[in-house]
């Protein structure tokens, strides 16, 4: 009997040492943008976008403006929000989130209008942002900031409001995940609206490669046969009957690889 209950005791223990451990696991936030309206002020680890005054039927201002901030986080990068009386700027991966007729208790527009001279601003180092205004933010990595009711001399609600079908949504593309998220046009293995000429490239751009200067490919003419790896090319045409004279005569050994591309064997 003292032998169960030392095994039970026994169990107990182990079990409870199991709990112990688990709970001081690290634990990992998943990379990316997110965003959320809240009471009071943003963590530190957040930075604040912009704000509103009551979660439905709402001005916006900036952050010293209401109660309610819209809060946002990138893991392992810094996000840098301003307002501006000047654009957005895309040489500093600037992305347009709203745009305000004043800075504090504030009708709103869609970014890309022009009637308001005021441009809340995103970016992330390292990375860019994208936002884009739509329905529900469902696209993969993307995060909704706030509502709006109309296009331009908006008011603004959360991001579940019924009645605020516009969603402000942000994104920071992952290039190299395999999935073609909003401002890509690519992303391998899929090789999205990329056309036969083209390759996805380490941006998730489709990139037009017949003007290359290394190399072989389709549209290329060659500059010696059977070409090679270093060999020097030129675009000579884009004709469908030549390609098919490049393929067959000066790059005939040559082996084929996905989307029209022509690459030429290791010497």
């Amino acid at each position: 009997m003292k032998k169960k209950i030392s095994l039970s005791l026994l169990l107990i223990f182990i079990i409870f040492l199991i709990s112990l451990k688990s709970n001081f696991l690290p634990t990992f936030a998943s990379p990316g943008l997110t965003c959320q309206l809240k009471s009071g002020n943003c963590l530190a680890s957040e930075t604040c976008i912009f704000s509103l005054n009551r979660t439905s039927n709402s001005h916006a201002g900036d952050c010293n403006y209401g109660s309610l901030k819209v809060c946002c986080s990138d893991t392992g990068a810094t996000l840098i929000a301003s307002i501006k009386s000047t654009p957005c700027n895309p040489s500093l991966n600037e992305a347009g989130v709203i745009s305000l007729n004043k800075t504090s208790n504030s009708h709103a527009e869609e970014y890309q209008f022009s009637n308001y001279p005021y441009h809340v601003c995103l970016n992330s180092t390292p990375g860019s942002i994208s936002c884009i205004y739509k329905n529900s933010c469902d696209d993969p990595g993307e995060t909704c900031l706030a509502s709006l009711n109309l296009q331009t001399n908006s008011h603004l609600a959360n991001c579940s409001d019924p009645n605020y079908l516009i969603k402000i949504c942000c994104v920071k593309p992952d290039c190299g995940n395999g999935v073609i998220e909003a401002t890509e046009e690519c992303d391998l293995p899929d090789w999205g609206t990329c056309q036969p000429y083209e390759n996805c490239n380490a941006t998730c751009q489709c990139h037009d490669f017949r003007n290359e200067t290394r190399g072989c490919n389709y549209y290329d003419m060659c500059s010696a046969s059977p070409c090679t790896w270093w060999t020097d090319c030129y675009v000579n045409t884009t004709d469908d009957d030549y390609k098919q004279f490049i393929l067959t005569q000066m790059c005939n050994d040559a082996v084929v690889v996905p989307h029209a591309m022509k690459t030429c064997p290791w010497p």
